[in-house]
């Protein structure tokens, strides 16, 4: 046959409804068959990620709301430490402050009972003078 009849058997079979190959039908059924098999498990891939996206973004957000719940209780912990802390540094000041106020009390009073004995002192060494000054005269007023 030559190259125009063979193109012209081709067209023809092409647009005739039949087999050009014996085991051509069943050839294209098996592939068709094989390329709705390859559909499905397509089909399958594309819903198993889906899954495993929304499985994943799930857990993202478990983990962003593990770790805001984690903060907002370290930051209640600081607070409430740190309210400790002032509480006992107001009550420590407080008592330094008691301490301090005592101890002036206790070094005015102590200047205080030393002016007087000291006063004491020098009144009473004062009225020996004037013993010892009333007794020299007469000492001197009997020789």
């Amino acid at each position: 046959m030559s190259l125009e009849e063979r193109l012209r058997a081709l067209e023809s079979a092409w647009a005739e409804p039949g087999s050009v190959h014996p085991g051509a039908d069943r050839h294209l059924a098996n592939q068709s068959t094989r390329l709705e098999a390859l559909a499905a498990e397509v089909a399958d891939q594309r819903e198993r990620l889906r899954d495993q996206e929304k499985a994943l973004v799930e857990r993202i957000a478990d983990v962003d709301d593990g770790r805001r719940l984690t903060s907002s209780q370290l930051q209640r912990g600081w607070q409430a430490q740190r309210e400790e802390l002032e509480t006992r540094w107001r009550h420590h000041a407080r008592a330094s402050l008691l301490v301090l106020a005592l101890t002036l009390a206790g070094v005015g009073l102590f200047a205080l009972y030393e002016h007087a004995r000291n006063a004491a002192v020098a009144a009473e060494v004062a009225s020996v003078r004037q013993d010892v000054q009333r007794l020299s005269r007469i000492a001197q007023q009997v020789t």
